[in-house]
């Protein structure tokens, strides 16, 4: 029965280099999923949902974008990778299980608000002049830089981005 079960979940394999060779190849997975899975039927259903849930009003981007937000930053939860293992579970996965780290999380909010029509990035954070330790999605707005959305510190908004950074990372 265990077997079969985990057979069932759909998982991508592959290597990623340690450093900042495997920061920039973890971005770029991100990517690679979020474009895969934005147009997928249960995403877009589910996006759209979840803003009529909130009882977002039709065009108010900001609250779309605070709903989307504050759903998985509050229903997902924080759990860590396998040990020795960077680990990136599919977005239907996410939705699923319900967990993932800050790279799932992020992952899995930039695809819902890519399938509601928002244009996302990621950013791989630096904090106290360390090594490359958390990931954020950034939506951008209008002409304004990329807005911050922080998916694993309880309570906070979109904009807020960690007062401890020291650099960023962008995804293409």
């Amino acid at each position: 029965m265990q077997r079969d079960r985990a057979q069932a979940i759909p998982f991508k394999l592959g290597e990623i280099p340690s450093g900042i060779a495997g920061v920039k190849a973890t971005l770029q997975i991100m990517v690679r999923l979020r474009q895969e899975y934005k147009t997928d039927p249960n995403i877009v259903r589910f996006a759209g949902d979840t803003l009529q849930q909130c009882g977002v009003p039709e065009k108010d981007y900001i609250a779309e974008v605070k709903c989307l937000q504050n759903w998985v930053r509050d229903n997902v939860r924080y759990v860590r990778d396998v040990r020795d293992v960077e680990t990136i579970r599919t977005p239907p996965e996410i939705l699923r299980g319900l967990s993932g780290d800050c790279d799932d999380k992020s992952l899995l909010l930039a695809t819902l608000l890519e399938a509601v029509g928002f244009r996302t990035k990621f950013g791989a954070i630096g904090v106290r002049g360390g090594g490359y330790s958390h990931v954020l999605a950034f939506v951008v707005l209008g002409r304004g830089g990329p807005l911050p959305l922080e998916t694993i510190v309880p309570g906070v908004e979109p904009g807020w981005f960690p007062p401890d950074a020291t650099r960023i990372m962008w995804s293409d």
